[in-house]
C-alpha cells in the first residue's frame, strides 16, 4: 500500500509539472506577441552614433604594432568590423595609477646597440625609481625592445643591459612600471598612439585623467601626493593634445617642487612627434569610480566635488572649449563608501554646479560581489535579462535628479563611459563574456538608441574592445597570438552594421517576466519578454531588431509594417546559442551571427524568435513605392 500511495503521489506531481511546463512554454506556431512598426519617418529621430563606443586599455591590449606604429593587421580588421565611434583611454580603475608622460617617451640621440651600456636621451626625464625601459621603433618586436638600466645620470641612462636590437637615433625610449604600479604596467601604447587610432577609425576620444595618485619625491606612484600635482598633470595633458606651442603661459610648480613649465612646452612635444595641429580632444573625465573603497583615490562626495572644481579651473585655463565630466553613481540616490549620509550624485551635482559639463556613469548590471547564486545559475541569467530595464530606469531617475537640481533649461548630459555585466568574484571569460552578456549589451544599446536622446545621454562606451582580460570583446592570447571573438563582439557588431539612419515608432505587445532582486537588479515585476526597435535608411531598407529576453520560451510574433510595402524575401541575421551561458572561450564559433533568407514577408507576417536571442530582419521596399 505504501508503494502504491508513493506511486500515485509521484504520478500526480509529474502531471502537475507537465501542466506547469505546458503553461509556461508557448507552442511553436501560435501567436504570443504583436509588433507594429510605422515606417513614417520623423527626421528628428535619428540614431546617436556616439553610442557605439568602446574602452581601450593602455597596457595589455595587444593590438598595437610598434614596428609599424599602427594597428596589428588582424586587430585592425576585427576592430573595423565594430566601427567604434568613441574610444576611451587609458582604462578604468587603472587610470588612477596612470602617469601619462611615461607613455610619451623620450628619444635617444645616438645609435644604441645591444652591447652599449649607456643611452643618451634628448631630454632629462623624471624617471626616479625606474629601472626597466622599452624602446619602440621598427627594429624589434611589435611590443618593443625591453631592457634595464642601473641608474640615471642627467640625460644618460647608465648600466643598460638586456636589449636585443640595434636602434638608430629617434626611437621612443619609455619607462616600464614605476614603484607603486602593478607589474603588468607597460607603455608600448600611449596617448599619441591612441589619438592616432581615433583618427584612423574616425572615433571620438575620451580621456580619463588621474585623480587618485601622482609621483612622490622618490618616483613612487602614491595616493599621498598633493592635489596641485594631480591638477597640473591633467592640465599638462590638455596642453599636450590641444595646446598651442607658442603659448607661454605657465602651469606653475606643484607642492612636491616639480616645475610644469608652459602650455607651449607640452604642445611642442606633440609637434616634435610629428603632429603640428592640435588634436582637439573634447571629452575629459576626472578619475574613475572613486566612490568605491577599492578605487585608487577613494574619497567622499564632498571631497571629490571640491577637487573636481580645481581640475576644471586648471584644465579649462589651457583650453576653455573642452568638456569635463565628474564621476557619477549608477544607483541614482546611492552613497559612496566613504559617505554615511550624503548621496553621491546629489552632492556632486550641487557641489559642481555651473562647472559640470557631464556626469559619467558606469552601467554594470547585474553587479554582484557577494552573489548568493552561481554566475551560471538561472537566477543570475534572469537578472541579466532584466538588467537593461533596470539600467534604463536608473538613468531616468538620474535625469530627473539632474533636472531637479539644475532646472530643465540647463541640460547636463550623461555619459555612459563603461557598461557590461559584473560577476565580481569570477575571473572567467565564460562568466563575463557569454551570450547573456551579449544580450545585455544589445538590450542596453537598443534602449539608449530609442530613449537616450530624451535622457540626455551623449555617448556610451562598452568595456572593453581588445585585450587579454575576461571582458574584452576581442580576446587576445599573448602566448599563442590568437584572437577570439566573444559573443558581445557579435551582438555589438550586428547592431552597429545593420541599422539605418532613422528610428521608427514600434509598438510591442507580449508576455512579461517577473525578476527577483539580485545585486543591483530588481525586483522587476513586468519586464516585456521582447525588446524591439526599427530603423529606415536612405535606400529604403527597413531593419527590425528584436531581442527575446526569455530564457526558455521562443515567441511567435505577428508583425505589422505600416506605410511600407516590403518585398517578400527578407534577410535575417541572428545572434543566439543553445544557452545564455554559451561562450566562445573553448569553441570559438559557438556563439556568432548567423544569416539566412526568409521568404514569407508581407505587410503583415509572422516570425518565431528563439529564446535568449537577438534577431534583425532586413526588409527591402518594393521598387514602385517611394
Amino acid at each position: 500500500m505504501k508503494l502504491l500511495r508513493l506511486y500515485r503521489i509521484v504520478c500526480r506531481n509529474l502531471i502537475m509539472l507537465v501542466v506547469v511546463w505546458l503553461t509556461a512554454s508557448p507552442v511553436h506556431g501560435g501567436t504570443q506577441a504583436q509588433i507594429i512598426v510605422s515606417a513614417a519617418v520623423d527626421p528628428k529621430k535619428i540614431i546617436n552614433q556616439k553610442l557605439f563606443g568602446h574602452n581601450v586599455l593602455f597596457a595589455g591590449n595587444g593590438m598595437w604594432d610598434a614596428r609599424r606604429n599602427y594597428l596589428e593587421t588582424e586587430a585592425e580588421c576585427l576592430i573595423k568590423m565594430l566601427q567604434p565611434s568613441v574610444l576611451r583611454f587609458p582604462g578604468g580603475d587603472i587610470s588612477d595609477l596612470y602617469i601619462w608622460e611615461d607613455g610619451l617617451g623620450v628619444s635617444n640621440t645616438s645609435l644604441v646597440t645591444p652591447q652599449d651600456t649607456d643611452i643618451a636621451l634628448e631630454a632629462e626625464p623624471d624617471w626616479t625609481g625606474v629601472r626597466n625601459i622599452r624602446i619602440l621603433d621598427r627594429h624589434d618586436g611589435k611590443y618593443g625592445d625591453l631592457g634595464c638600466f642601473s641608474f640615471q645620470d642627467g640625460v644618460l641612462l647608465r648600466g643598460v643591459v638586456g636589449l636585443k636590437a640595434t636602434h638608430p637615433p629617434g626611437a621612443s625610449v619609455r619607462p616600464e612600471k614605476r614603484l607603486g604600479q602593478p607589474e603588468w604596467y607597460s607603455h608600448s601604447y600611449g596617448i599619441m598612439e591612441h589619438l592616432q587610432l581615433c583618427e584612423l577609425l574616425g572615433a571620438e576620444p575620451i580621456i580619463t585623467v588621474n585623480y587618485g595618485s601622482g609621483l612622490n619625491k622618490d618616483g613612487r606612484v602614491s595616493t599621498y601626493v598633493s592635489l596641485s600635482q594631480k591638477v597640473k598633470r591633467a592640465a599638462a595633458w590638455v596642453a599636450l593634445v590641444n595646446g598651442n606651442p607658442e603659448d607661454q603661459r605657465l602651469l606653475g610648480i606643484d607642492e612636491e617642487g616639480r616645475d610644469w613649465r608652459t602650455i607651449g612646452y607640452w604642445a611642442g612635444l606633440r609637434v616634435a612627434r610629428g603632429r603640428p595641429a592640435p588634436y582637439g580632444v573634447t571629452y575629459w573625465e576626472i578619475g574613475n569610480e572613486v566612490f568605491n573603497r577599492q578605487a585608487i583615490g577613494f574619497c567622499s562626495a564632498q571631497t571629490y566635488a571640491a577637487d573636481y572644481l580645481e581640475f576644471v579651473r586648471a584644465m579649462k585655463t589651457v583650453d576653455p572649449t573642452i568638456k569635463i565630466g565628474a564621476v557619477g553613481l549608477a544607483e541614482p540616490h546611492g552613497r559612496g563608501d566613504a559617505d554615511q549620509e550624503l548621496p553621491w550624485n546629489e552632492t556632486i551635482l550641487q557641489g559642481a554646479k555651473n562647472h559640470l559639463d557631464f556626469l559619467s556613469v558606469h552601467l554594470y548590471y547585474p553587479s554582484a560581489s557577494a552573489c548568493p547564486h552561481s554566475y551560471q545559475s538561472q537566477c543570475w541569467f534572469m537578472a541579466v535579462m532584466g538588467a537593461a530595464s533596470q539600467a534604463m530606469a536608473d538613468l531616468k531617475e538620474i535625469r530627473r535628479l539632474i533636472d531637479t537640481i539644475y532646472g530643465p533649461s540647463e541640460t547636463i548630459p550623461i555619459v555612459v563611459s563603461e557598461y557590461g555585466v559584473w560577476p565580481a568574484e569570477s575571473k572567467s571569460g565564460g562568466d563575463y563574456a557569454n551570450l547573456a552578456r551579449a544580450l545585455y549589451d544589445a538590450d542596453l544599446l537598443m534602449g539608449l538608441m530609442t530613449e537616450g536622446s530624451d535622457l540626455g545621454v551623449d555617448l556610451a562606451a562598452a568595456w572593453n574592445i581588445h585585450g587579454n582580460n575576461p571582458t574584452a570583446a576581442i580576446r587576445f592570447d599573448f602566448n599563442t597570438e590568437s584572437r577570439t571573438l566573444r559573443p558581445h563582439f557579435w551582438a555589438q557588431q550586428l547592431l552597429r552594421n545593420s541599422l539605418g539612419n532613422w528610428i521608427l515608432p514600434v509598438q510591442v505587445t507580449c508576455p512579461t517576466l517577473a525578476i527577483g532582486r539580485l545585486g543591483n537588479v530588481g525586483p522587476l515585476l513586468a519586464v516585456p519578454e521582447l525588446q524591439a526597435m526599427a530603423t529606415l535608411d536612405l535606400q529604403g531598407h527597413l531593419a527590425l531588431a528584436v531581442l527575446n529576453r526569455s530564457l526558455v520560451s521562443g515567441l511567435e510574433a505577428d508583425i505589422t509594417i505600416r506605410e511600407y510595402q516590403p518585398l517578400p524575401l527578407a534577410t535575417v541575421q541572428s545572434c543566439h546559442g543553445d544557452s545564455p551561458a554559451a561562450h566562445n572561450e573553448r569553441e570559438p564559433c559557438r556563439v556568432r551571427v548567423q544569416t539566412r533568407d526568409y521568404s514569407h514577408v508581407a505587410e503583415n507576417f509572422q516570425y518565431h524568435f528563439p529564446p535568449h536571442s537577438l534577431t534583425i530582419i532586413h526588409l527591402q521596399r518594393q521598387s514602385a513605392q517611394k
